[in-house]
């Protein structure tokens, strides 16, 4: 909960797949941002399982994998998502080929025409998948991923101008995020 964003990943076997993935869900469940990266859609044994994959959170369903370079192609400028991304600026090799889960939203496609990024709202809660791994080797993508994440955070999170929190009538026993000055990087959770 100390989190407002959390950026779910793996080039391995997630100790318990299940259990990251009902965290994820349970995470989302009490406001915080959820920004899925590959290989979370592999399937076993290697991509997340449990409620975020299972219980509607996720915006792409689990797919092959596509390990081919593609740029961005076609995109919704006007997104939140997508501000400050210019044509072609985002690449990646480790891909998957991907569909959308019922009721997600694409809102950019590589090139080829497989996605690229969606979200999905589930339970009043919106969570973003990127179909790219961002991991160890930068060789095998370019471009600004990280201003993705972090418009997800903004857009979310309502991070545009100065963060106000949410009035809520009743009591809840759940912080709600608020944004902070700047961000940082953490060191990573395993779970």
């Amino acid at each position: 909960q100390q989190y407002n964003i959390v950026v779910p990943f793996s080039n391995n076997v997630y100790l318990d797949p299940v259990g990251m993935g009902n965290v994820l869900a349970d995470y989302a469940d009490t406001g915080g941002v959820v920004v899925g990266l590959n290989f979370n859609w592999f399937g076993p044994p290697f991509g997340l399982d449990g409620r975020w994959i299972t219980g509607g959170y996720t915006p792409f369903n689990v797919g092959p994998t596509n390990f081919t370079t593609s740029c961005l192609g076609t995109y919704d400028t006007t997104h939140p998502l997508m501000q400050g991304i210019s044509a072609g600026s985002l690449c990646a090799f480790f891909r998957h080929t991907l569909t959308l889960s019922p009721g997600a939203v694409s809102v950019a496609l590589y090139q080829d025409n497989q996605q690229l990024c969606a979200y999905k709202t589930n339970n009043g809660h919106t969570g973003v998948g990127i179909n790219a791994y961002l991991g160890a080797n930068p060789e095998n993508f370019s471009g600004p991923f990280g201003r993705v994440i972090v418009n997800a955070g903004r857009w979310l999170l309502n991070c545009q101008g100065s963060p106000t929190p949410t009035p809520s009538g009743t009591p809840s026993p759940t912080p709600t995020p608020t944004c902070t000055p700047g961000w940082r990087i953490e060191p990573p959770i395993l779970a």
